[in-house]
């Protein structure tokens, strides 16, 4: 199996326990998914710039297990550190495009035109998000970080709003903000 021509174990050697980038079990062939997922950027919504090496990767793992001790079973982790991992890798493969898919959205919105062929070609991806919100924003206004997240999930094409629906997580949201673990 490759990444972006590399062998998979090159990315494995390099602490990330999660494959970074497309991947094609042979050349030519399309991803099943253009994202990549990678554990060590994720804290329940507040801490999200930690270059985790592998060393300091399981106590990383573990911290954002302590803060859901008491609020969750153990077996329910993986019901918010999965879905903010997903959304993390989405929020950071539609960085670069985010300012292009707002202008082209703005541009085709009074054509009457479906706007959805524009702004996946402006994202480069098959998928998109129409909200000015990222992550780092919603981090701003933690007042309203409930409002603001949900508002931020429903601005994805309609694929990827699938895949949030599938994992419950307006459940966790409402159960994380409930337990005043959305915004720590």
């Amino acid at each position: 199996m490759t990444v972006d021509g590399r062998p998979f174990s090159v990315y494995r050697n390099q602490g990330c326990p999660v494959v970074p980038g497309p991947v094609s079990n042979s050349p030519g062939h399309a991803p099943a998914y253009p994202v990549n997922l990678c554990p060590c950027r994720l804290k329940v919504l507040k801490l999200y710039s930690c270059p985790v090496s592998d060393p300091n990767l399981s106590s990383f793992l573990w911290s954002v297990a302590d803060l859901l001790r008491g609020d969750y079973k153990q077996s329910d982790y993986g019901k918010v550190i999965l879905p903010f991992t997903v959304l993390r890798r989405l929020d950071c493969v539609l960085d670069a495009t985010k300012p292009a898919v707002l202008a082209e959205l703005a541009k085709r919105k009074g054509s009457g035109i479906n706007p959805e062929p524009f702004l996946l070609r402006k994202s480069g991806q098959f998928f998109y998000n129409t909200s000015p919100l990222d992550l780092k924003k919603l981090m701003g206004d933690q007042d309203h970080i409930g409002e603001n997240l949900r508002a931020y999930l429903q601005a994805f094409s309609p694929a990827v709003r699938d895949i949030f629906e599938s994992f419950e997580f307006h459940i966790q949201i409402d159960r994380l903000q409930k337990a005043g673990l959305l915004y720590l």
